[in-house]
C-alpha cells in the first residue's frame, strides 16, 4: 500500500519553506514550519554528493514533492533528486546526462517544474532536457537555434495553457542573446519563433503574464537596460 497523507495543507506549506542551506559544515535542504520558522527536517546527500546549495529547489505542483540538484564532489556527476516534503525521505535519484553540465561558467539553472508535472533543467551545455516525475528522462534538446552552439543559463519559462516553452540563451557564434521558443509536449526540430536583442535574458529569466504576453529584461550599455514584450 501507500503512504497516507495526513494533512496535505501541512505538507504543501511545508514544501513552500524548503530552501538550500549550510548546515554543520554539510550542504542540505531545509524544511521550516511557515508559522513557527523551526527546522522540521533537513536532507544531506550521502558522501561524496552534496545538495547543492546555488541552486533553487523545485516544488511539485501538489506540494509533495521537492526538486533539487545534487553534485558528486569527487567526480563532477550531478543528478536530479526527488525529496518528499512532508519528512525529508529521498523519493528518488536520477543522472544527469553528460550533455548537461549545470556549473560550467559559474551558472547555476534551478529546475523547473511544468504545468505538465515534468521537471524541466537548462544547462551551460547548450541543452534543455525534461524528466517525468518518476525521474525518467523524456528528451533533451539544443536550445540554440541554427544548430549553432552556446549556453542556455537561465530556467525555461511556460505559456499560460503550457503548449509551449521559452527559453533564453547566449549564442557563442556571434556573442548574440535572444529568447526561443518550443512547442510542448514533444518539441520539434525547428523553434515556434526565435527573437534576438541586446543582452536580453543575461541578468534573468523571463516571465510570461496572464495573456500570455513575454516579458524580458535587456541590458544595454548606452541606457542601462529595459523590459521588452514579446508577443507568444
Amino acid at each position: 500500500g501507500g503512504t497516507s497523507v495526513a494533512n496535505p495543507d501541512r505538507i504543501a506549506n511545508v514544501a513552500n519553506r524548503v530552501e538550500a542551506s549550510m548546515q554543520d559544515s554539510a550542504d542540505r535542504l531545509i524544511a521550516f514550519d511557515p508559522a513557527t520558522y523551526r527546522q522540521i527536517w533537513s536532507y544531506a546527500a550521502a558522501a561524496p554528493k552534496s545538495v547543492s546549495i546555488l541552486y533553487s529547489p523545485a516544488l511539485s505542483a501538489d506540494g509533495s514533492t521537492v526538486y533539487n540538484i545534487v553534485t558528486n564532489t569527487t567526480t563532477g556527476a550531478q543528478t536530479l533528486a526527488a525529496i518528499r516534503a512532508s519528512d525529508g525521505v529521498l523519493l528518488w535519484e536520477t543522472a544527469v546526462p553528460n550533455t548537461l553540465s549545470f556549473s560550467q561558467s559559474g551558472w547555476f539553472p534551478s529546475p523547473v517544474v511544468g504545468p505538465d508535472r515534468n521537471i524541466y533543467v537548462t544547462s551551460t551545455t547548450n541543452t534543455l532536457a525534461s524528466f517525468s516525475p518518476s525521474g525518467a528522462l523524456l528528451w533533451q534538446r539544443p536550445v540554440v537555434p541554427n544548430g549553432a552552439t552556446g549556453f542556455a543559463e537561465k530556467p525555461p519559462v511556460f505559456s499560460p495553457t503550457g503548449d509551449a516553452i521559452y527559453v533564453t540563451y547566449i549564442n557563442e557564434s556571434d556573442q548574440s542573446n535572444g529568447i526561443v521558443a518550443y512547442s510542448l509536449p514533444n518539441p520539434e526540430a525547428q523553434p515556434k519563433w526565435s527573437h534576438q536583442g541586446p543582452n536580453i535574458g543575461l541578468q534573468a529569466a523571463p516571465v510570461v503574464g496572464a495573456n500570455g504576453t513575454i516579458y524580458v529584461a535587456t541590458l544595454d550599455s548606452s541606457t542601462g537596460g529595459s523590459v521588452i514584450a514579446l508577443n507568444p
